[in-house]
């Protein structure tokens, strides 16, 4: 006896099917989209609390500098403001750079293989950044160019890292980290920045 398909129950079926990857891919890319957000949303607050703090980190990086190398920086006003103003300027700029980074890598991570890297490139060079606001305090002090202050980082992009990573990580520490963290991280690095000037006699005129 000849018995018709229930093509109506297969119907309903491969709708089913077809409802749940829908909404299982909108849920992934929904996902994918609030983390990237999210991510941005941190980026930005990094460096919104140094351009808040600058006045506070280019004194910090003064008196340190201070005590290590035994010269004295008068207080002028006018220069005081000029490093704050550049310290807001270099932290602008980074952000600006990071961020533009951050959207090409995530343009070019969908291709396989590449995405393998993405994460940790994305990780090395926030932290560089940030390592690159705090030795400008010094760059600044020892006359440097925007410039000059790029290429002596570039040159010692391991210390930036570094310090950009422990001011990452301290960051994370609940209700202390938004005013440690900066203060610290820019303590240790006005401290090997100037050792790293000192022991090559760079000329940094």
């Amino acid at each position: 006896e000849y018995v018709a398909p229930n093509t109506k129950a297969d119907n309903e079926g491969g709708s089913a099917i077809l409802t749940f990857l829908s909404w299982l891919a909108g849920s992934i890319l929904g996902f994918i989209f609030k983390l990237i957000l999210v991510m941005l949303v941190l980026k930005v607050l990094r460096y919104a609390i140094l351009i808040l703090i600058s006045p506070v980190l280019a004194l910090a990086s003064e008196r340190v500098d201070e005590i290590i190398s035994g010269k004295e920086y008068p207080f002028v006003f006018s220069q005081f403001i000029k490093d704050v103003f550049r310290g807001i300027a270099v932290s602008l700029r980074n952000m600006l750079l990071e961020t533009l980074i951050f959207i090409a890598t995530l343009l070019v991570s969908w291709i396989p293989g590449v995405n393998l890297f993405a994460a940790a490139f994305l990780m090395l060079i926030g932290w560089y950044f940030l390592g690159f606001n705090m030795m400008d305090y010094t760059h600044e002090r020892r006359k440097m160019s925007i410039s000059q202050g790029k290429h002596f980082t570039r040159k010692y992009k391991g210390l930036a890292m570094g310090n950009g990573m422990v001011y990452t990580i301290l960051l994370y520490i609940p209700f202390l980290g938004f005013t440690i963290a900066p203060v610290l991280s820019v303590i240790a690095s006005t401290i090997a920045t100037l050792e790293k000037v000192d022991d090559k006699k760079i000329s940094v005129a």
